[in-house]
């Protein structure tokens, strides 16, 4: 039996959550569809020769870019004052998160959302001194019992 296959990559850039989509009489409009190919764009170099196939387990890192607020003033701007939050608590929630990725990761990395049977995700602030947001995804086979 050959050994559980797994994908992990980074996609820089401010994590979006998937927006609802929109009615009207005669059809529905998904405002996220340019977001989710600007995203898939940026993955491009990390998709897989085959999608994924069996069930995945996923896990997911949102790092969101902090406020000037967080950081000090004057020749310490790089730095983070001390009351500055550890975990991002605010708009996008974390679910609206990981569907935007999942949704535009469907059928290019895995055949279908279906597979999915495990999932772990976290919203947190970018590192401080760069503060560059990213979307960090790990895609990992779950072996049979």
């Amino acid at each position: 039996m050959s050994p559980p296959r797994a994908l992990t990559f980074r996609v820089y850039g401010k994590p979006l959550p998937l927006k609802r989509p929109r009615f009207s009489r005669h059809r529905v409009f998904d405002p996220s569809a340019g977001d989710k190919r600007a995203w898939l764009h940026l993955a491009r170099p990390f998709l897989p020769a085959q999608p994924l196939r069996g069930p995945l387990s996923v896990q997911a890192v949102y790092a969101m870019p902090r406020p000037k607020s967080h950081f000090r003033q004057g020749r310490f701007r790089h730095l983070l004052r001390p009351q500055a939050p550890a975990m991002h608590q605010s708009v996008p929630d974390v679910d609206n998160l990981l569907k935007f990725s999942l949704d535009a990761m469907n059928t290019y990395f895995y055949g279908d959302d279906k597979q999915i049977v495990s999932v772990l995700a976290r919203k947190t602030y970018a590192e401080a001194p760069n503060n560059q947001p990213y979307t960090e995804i790990r895609l990992e086979e779950v072996p049979p019992l």
